[in-house]
């Protein structure tokens, strides 16, 4: 599943990845996503963006997700992962 919130008074869209991701799945996140930030100004937001174990339909499906959020305009793009023995938590600024 694909699942995103807005915090205004953080200006950050968090998008938290997990399960199985099927094509139908995908798609309507991308219309939600849409349909969410629509009069949002994105290069004043963040994108935090925190996976965790998930399998997809299609390859396809979660690379045109990657994309469009790439080139979404975000002023920041961060992605939060839990690595090593202790799951500690790691981030990588993209953008």
């Amino acid at each position: 599943m694909i699942n995103a919130r807005v915090d205004q008074n953080s200006k950050t869209v968090y998008v938290d990845v997990s399960g199985y991701i099927t094509n139908e799945e995908a798609n309507s996140f991308l219309a939600k996503h849409k349909q969410m930030t629509k009069g949002l100004r994105k290069s004043q937001y963040k994108l935090v963006v925190t996976p965790s174990k998930f399998e997809c339909e299609n390859d396809n499906d979660i690379k045109s997700v990657c994309i469009a959020l790439y080139k979404g305009g975000y002023r920041q793009i961060c992605l939060k992962m839990e690595t090593g023995i202790f799951n500690t938590l790691t981030t990588y600024h993209i953008l």
